[in-house]
């Protein structure tokens, strides 16, 4: 095997490495953050159906979940940043690795679930309006959800649009 074609094995393997690294570390961050604004929702704005001794209950649970959360989110945020970034400039400068199947596989399976939780958000929205329960909580839920779920889903999709761009 000549040296260019190891070097693009080498760099295909270890782009792939990150890739897989990037997308967890997406999917946990993306967990985290909506959890984390959830419990602040349910804190700033609770719901009406709560019960006072379920909700101080509750409420306790809530900071233990918050801390892991936000832990969750000091560990993964920086981690993503730096494999976005370094993706990002490793792209730029080798244009071939928007080809890698596992790039293609992940950012595939992201739009999907991605897809999946905003439709099952959509459901939810409009099963709870036609039952009467939409309450400011639950749309605060609601617009949570769908925000950081959409942001992933229209970069991605972008993702798949500039590649069909450059490789068509």
């Amino acid at each position: 095997m000549d040296n260019k074609n190891e070097r693009n094995l080498t760099h295909g393997l270890w782009d792939s490495f990150e890739h897989v690294l990037l997308f967890f570390s997406l999917y946990i961050m993306m967990i985290t953050l909506s959890s984390t604004l959830h419990i602040f929702i349910d804190h700033w704005i609770p719901s009406s159906l709560k019960l006072q001794e379920v909700s101080n209950y509750l409420m306790d649970f809530n900071l233990s979940l918050l801390r892991f959360y936000v832990a969750g989110l000091i560990i993964t945020y920086p981690i993503f940043a730096f494999l976005f970034l370094n993706i990002v400039k490793r792209t730029r400068q080798y244009p071939e690795v928007r080809k890698l199947k596992s790039r293609k596989v992940l950012t595939y399976l992201t739009l999907f679930f991605t897809f999946l939780l905003l439709i099952f958000n959509a459901i939810s929205i409009v099963y709870n309006f036609l039952d009467g329960n939409v309450s400011v909580n639950f749309l605060l839920h609601f617009i949570t959800t769908g925000t950081v779920n959409g942001l992933v889903f229209v970069y991605y999709l972008h993702q798949i649009k500039e590649d069909k761009k450059v490789y068509v």
